[in-house]
């Protein structure tokens, strides 16, 4: 089961879905808005199935889907 959440609301050591994969956050590091644009967010994970590592890059206002876990 997946709910969707904001670039912004996620934290190190919490999980996201990459590529229809449940990860685990490694770090975040976002960058200041431009003139233009609006500040992004680079996500670094884990594959918690596969161990591959991930990164995307997202606009903080940005939903994503995150698993829910019990």
């Amino acid at each position: 089961m997946k709910q969707l959440a904001e670039v912004r609301t996620l934290k190190v050591n919490r999980y996201m879905i990459i590529d229809d994969e449940p990860c685990k956050i490694m770090s975040i590091s976002t960058s200041k808005p431009g003139k233009h644009g609006e500040a992004k967010a680079r996500i670094e994970a884990i594959g918690i199935f596969d161990g591959q590592k991930r990164s995307v890059v997202h606009p903080v206002k940005h939903k994503i889907q995150v698993p829910i876990i019990d």
